[in-house]
């Protein structure tokens, strides 16, 4: 499993490197011009720091500016107030004093403003004495009358220059909150500037990380090649435990080794992926443990190929998916710790990559994580970064699922209750409903089952003969083994359900509320019998016909 990928490291090993000089010269050369790289890369990160650093001081002065602005647009807003208050009094003095002169008018007759108008109107009466007290009368209303026009001709004038004020204040304030607008976008530009900068300025010290880290590969790269030439590497134990090193000849093209199905189909039950793909990866890997060395050329290791670190975890990786040699990457504390994917599937305490359970399994566990279910090749591609890879594995899966995979039966710890519900799972997806099928070998074969010769089959594949083939039905099967309460369902007890008739449809019982079997729609399946129809046809009829043992899974 090639996760992670050396750069600089992997063109290195994958040379072949044969003696130490060559391997030094090949190291001083690219790390010589990773420090040429890194010094210019500094240079830049220099000047964007001198960038980001003008920026801020332009920032600085803007924002000043700004404050002051707002400043003056609050004092502008204050005398704003305080002359319209102004203007609205003058406002009311003014109609207050024009009802006066308008009552004083009407005293004296008056239509008009002018006094000269009114004199000339007016006819004295003959009597001197009479004359002069009407003349005095009249020229005192006169004189008031005067005085009101002066006043009011004054507020007036105080009007205009309080509106001339308030027209100004408002200009004022428009301008100041124009340059407001483009005193914050000229910052808000500045700011993005800042922004930009600091975002090349990390991306430059990333590079420079990762120029770092490439020298690092270079230098761990000839430690591990020296290492694994002097045999000192620690990839691997030291006997490692190849399952068919005597069989590699005879290898069926296109087929698949009995003696890991029961490896697969329990990672299939566990993690959801179908048993041809962990079949097929397992077969382009190490094709089926046959492998001479079981670690690739860049440290991937065991039956699966898995990188170190992806096995226990990549805050564990030292370089290219290696980890320290001295981490012990079977320990469960450590891959939990570092949420990896190594899984102890035969239950031994360890999570260990020669295990053939735990490999596999730990492969459907990483599967599952990159989302099989949903985009079966972006999670193969995850495996293996190479569209060739995803489309090679599809392939064999292809081939293993329509030859079924195996010549013949699976061995899956005979007498097992435990084991006769999961040794029907390579038929899933894989096989078809045939009423009366099943009772010979070509059917058996192409997977051609009913419910019934299903379950007879299932049962004979762990050493339970359920009476003839040839002549299994529900009625025969319904006759056999104790009947068990409901409440005592245990997998590999049978259950019956009223379909076509009563006990019309057999299936096994595999546990939370699950049973196996083929059905009229799917072929091989696994249906819930706790909701929709399978509970209403469920007839409560339990028959157990094995007893249930422990299973050692090994």
């Amino acid at each position: 499993m090639k996760i992670a990928k050396l750069t600089l490291a992997v063109s290195l090993v994958g040379t072949g490197i044969t003696s130490a000089t060559p391997a030094e010269a090949e190291t001083n050369k690219a790390t010589e011009k990773i420090e040429q790289q890194k010094k210019h890369i500094e240079l830049q990160i220099n000047k964007m720091d001198n960038k980001i650093n003008q920026l801020q001081n332009e920032k600085l002065i803007l924002k000043g500016h700004i404050e002051k602005l707002k400043n003056a647009i609050q004092d502008n807003e204050v005398v704003l107030r305080e002359t319209e208050a102004s203007f609205k009094i003058l406002m009311e003095e003014i109609q207050v004093l024009s009802q006066s002169i308008n009552h004083q008018k009407e005293k004296l007759g008056i239509k008009t403003n002018s006094l000269i108008e009114f004199a000339d109107l007016r006819v004295l009466p003959k009597e001197p004495e009479s004359s002069y007290k009407l003349s005095f009368n009249l020229l005192a209303q006169a004189q008031e009358l005067g005085t009101l026009l002066a006043e009011e001709e004054r507020l007036i004038d105080l009007q205009k220059q309080a509106k001339t004020v308030q027209l100004d204040l408002v200009g004022m304030e428009e301008h100041l909150s124009d340059q407001l607008s483009q005193k914050s976008s000229l910052l808000k530009e500045l700011e993005n500037k800042e922004a930009e900068a600091a975002e090349q300025k990390d991306s430059l010290i990333e590079e420079t990380e990762m120029l770092t880290n490439q020298k690092s590969a270079i230098e761990k790269a000839i430690e591990y090649e020296k290492a694994s030439k002097e045999g000192t590497l620690k990839l691997k134990p030291d006997t490692i435990p190849h399952y068919f090193n005597d069989m590699v000849e005879t290898i069926v093209p296109g087929k698949v080794p009995d003696q890991f199905m029961k490896h697969y189909i329990k990672a299939e039950m566990e993690y959801g992926v179908p048993w041809y793909y962990l079949a097929a990866i397992h077969k382009i890997e190490t094709n089926f443990s046959t492998h001479s060395k079981m670690v690739s050329s860049v440290g991937a290791v065991g039956h699966m190929q898995f990188m170190p670190s992806t096995w226990v975890g990549s805050k564990y990786e030292t370089v290219g998916g290696l980890v320290a040699f001295d981490l012990d990457i079977t320990d469960l504390h450590v891959i939990k710790a570092g949420k990896g994917y190594g899984v102890d599937a035969d239950l031994d305490g360890i999570a260990d990559p020669w295990s053939l359970a735990d490999s596999i399994a730990a492969a459907a566990k990483y599967l599952s994580a990159h989302g099989f279910s949903k985009d079966h090749r972006k999670a193969i591609w995850h495996y293996n970064h190479a569209d060739w890879y995803v489309n090679k594995v599809i392939a064999y899966a292809e081939t293993y699922k329509n030859g079924t995979g195996s010549d013949g039966p699976i061995e899956m710890f005979a007498g097992s209750a435990k084991n006769v519900v999961t040794v029907g799972n390579r038929w899933i997806n894989n096989s078809v409903y045939v009423f009366g099928g099943g009772r010979n070998h070509t059917d058996i074969n192409l997977g051609r089952f009913d419910c019934s010769s299903f379950v007879h089959w299932a049962y004979s594949e762990v050493g339970v003969k359920l009476g003839e083939l040839t002549s299994v039905s529900t009625e025969t099967l319904k006759n056999l083994g104790e009947t068990t309460n409901v409440n005592d369902l245990q997998p590999g007890d049978l259950v019956f359900f009223d379909t076509y008739k009563k006990d019309g449809h057999v299936g096994i019982y595999i546990g939370d509320g699950k049973f196996i079997g083929s059905q009229s729609s799917t072929g091989v399946a696994i249906a819930d019998m706790t909701k929709g129809y399978w509970k209403e046809k469920f007839n409560n009829r339990v028959k157990r016909v094995i007893a249930i043992n422990s299973m050692e899974y090994n």
